[in-house]
């Protein structure tokens, strides 16, 4: 094949993990741009050379995942933006599909990140504790000079250990008419 073109691959036949390239070809070479649907139903829509992959490319994972960044023989290597289902994307350097080098990871729409180095994707620092501050409800202050009711306890954060790490509960009122004091806000401090 030459110049552009449709191809779709035989997925019955073993070891073949694509389902179709449309783009540019040259002496029956991918080459160009184009765009390649794996078989598991990934996309790599991008920039081809000798078959594979390469340079700026988006890819679409099955899964809904994004990444936009370089792609070197079809590996994501290089530096790129990774978007994730879950609200968490990285923005940062990559080596063979993992995260590699320096990299800041956040949660989309909110303030939260955390920017480090990573090896073969592993952190090269990893919380060790995390300092939970409560902002709001504050508690209101009791009056001294106040009868205590013992069957009525200050309404506290408390903290349990768990299987997973440790938890905090905490009790908010929502019955009560002050409507500040249905919303919790917290502040997170992860410590090294």
């Amino acid at each position: 094949m030459h110049g552009h073109g449709l191809l779709i691959y035989n997925t019955q036949l073993k070891g073949v993990s694509d389902h179709s390239y449309e783009g540019q070809f040259h002496l029956n070479t991918r080459v160009g741009q184009g765009i390649l649907t794996k078989k598991n139903g990934d996309v790599y829509s991008g920039n081809f050379e000798n078959n594979w992959p390469n340079g700026h490319t988006v890819l679409s994972y099955a899964n809904g995942d994004r990444y936009e960044g370089e792609v070197i023989r079809g590996d994501v290597t290089g530096h790129g933006l990774l978007q994730c289902t879950n609200m968490m994307s990285y923005r940062g350097q990559f080596l063979n599909g993992r995260l590699h080098g320096e990299g800041i990871t956040y949660v989309e729409g909110s303030t939260y990140s955390l920017s480090g180095h990573y090896d073969a994707g592993v952190p090269e620092k990893t919380a060790c504790k995390y300092k939970v501050d409560i902002i709001s409800p504050k508690e209101e202050e009791e009056d001294p000079k106040a009868k205590k009711d013992p069957k009525k306890a200050a309404a506290a954060p408390v903290g349990e250990s768990t299987d997973r790490g440790n938890a905090m509960k905490v009790e908010i009122d929502v019955c009560n008419p002050n409507e500040e004091q249905k919303k919790l806000t917290i502040k997170i401090t992860v410590l090294y």
